[in-house]
């Protein structure tokens, strides 16, 4: 199937789905090898990684350059750049200094906000909370307002119904340290969606607000892969992705086909199409050449690692494995390998589908 003709909607719905269960399954996958402390300190400085490159620009996105307050600022970038990533929100202001949000079940661990799971029951307390020491805690430093804290109230892996918490301006200069605090059993005002502050992004083309939410998803997977290789070094990291992508393509090997309009994958051509145009869902172009018993794939960019710093080849190989671990699943035989790598310096990914592995 050309993917060209899926409409939009359907694309970024498919990219975030994807995209967002890879980004969690990565974080279960380091779980599962590296224990809660690797993906409490995944978490945390993936979002302050996040937060150093999208906090200023996303605030000028959303055009809350004037608002009374940094309190009420940085609540509505919260409530307005979660709602648009697919979360469901609350945003009361008690005061002008004292902001609250909630962030609504599902969680975004599992399959993501339109396909929830029981991926929470597995995460400690303390990655519950490295979200807000990433990100909200830091708020104040970006603005260049020392008074500004994020206070923690509710926190899902604790077993609260939600995470939640307030921004607030003290009458004093913070310490690094006070810039995020816990509060336990604050509950703070009932939300009411009608006195909700209105949506900036409520008047973008629809377009633009399905891309946002496909980037949102992608961005988050590459900047999980770069900080997963920093704390685990690069080989280490590359077996948590493998398995990863393992287990999340073969969680969807009819789902994803059949979505994609691929039925029967039992040649080495149709599976380079389902490759293809799986990475088509991201808007890469293929280019696709037959030989006698072999299929390539060629893609001259990569989106994946289009906002990180450096692309790390030893990913894009362990996410080639794990496509030709998953390939058996259609046919027996099928495989397949990277020829060329962009990450490696060559001139485009290109990959290379064959069937004569052994079943």
């Amino acid at each position: 199937m050309d993917i060209k003709t899926l409409d939009t909607q359907t694309q970024c719905r498919l990219a975030y789905e994807l995209w967002t269960s890879l980004w969690t399954g990565v974080t279960l996958a380091c779980l599962r090898s590296h224990g809660q402390d690797s993906i409490t300190e995944l978490e945390f400085r993936s979002l302050r990684r996040h937060h150093r490159k999208r906090f200023l620009p996303g605030m000028e996105k959303l055009e809350l350059g004037n608002e009374p307050t940094d309190a009420v600022r940085c609540g509505k970038y919260h409530y307005f750049s979660n709602t648009l990533g697919g979360l469901p929100m609350e945003y009361v202001e008690e005061t002008p200094n004292k902001v609250w949000v909630r962030y609504r079940p599902p969680f975004w661990i599992g399959d993501g906000v339109t396909q929830p799971s029981a991926g929470p029951a597995a995460l400690g307390s303390d990655f519950g909370r490295a979200a807000f020491r990433g990100w909200h805690s830091h708020n104040g430093a970006m603005i260049g307002n020392p008074r500004l804290a994020f206070v923690q109230t509710q926190n899902l892996t604790d077993g609260d119904p939600w995470d939640a918490g307030y921004f607030c301006e003290f009458d004093r200069d913070l310490e690094p340290e006070e810039t995020y605090q816990r509060r336990p059993g604050e509950w703070g005002p009932e939300f009411d969606p009608a006195r909700a502050p209105a949506l900036p992004h409520a008047s973008w083309p629809q377009e633009r607000k399905l891309r946002a939410l496909r980037n949102y998803a992608v961005d988050h997977t590459a900047t999980r892969f770069t900080i997963l290789s920093e704390i685990l070094g690069l080989q280490a990291a590359a077996a948590v992705v493998e398995h990863a992508f393992r287990m999340v393509l073969a969680q969807r090997w009819l789902e994803l086909p059949a979505a994609l309009g691929i039925e029967h994958i039992d040649t080495p051509l149709k599976a380079a199409h389902y490759m293809a145009t799986t990475r088509g869902l991201l808007n890469e172009e293929a280019e696709i050449i037959e030989n006698t018993g072999e299929v390539r794939v060629r893609f001259s960019t990569s989106r994946m690692w289009r906002d990180e710093p450096i692309a790390l080849p030893e990913i894009d190989q362990a996410i080639v494995r794990a496509w030709s671990g998953v390939l058996p699943m259609h046919s027996p035989g099928l495989r397949c390998h990277a020829s060329q790598l962009l990450s490696m310096g060559d001139s485009c990914d290109e990959w290379a589908f064959d069937a004569r592995g052994t079943p």
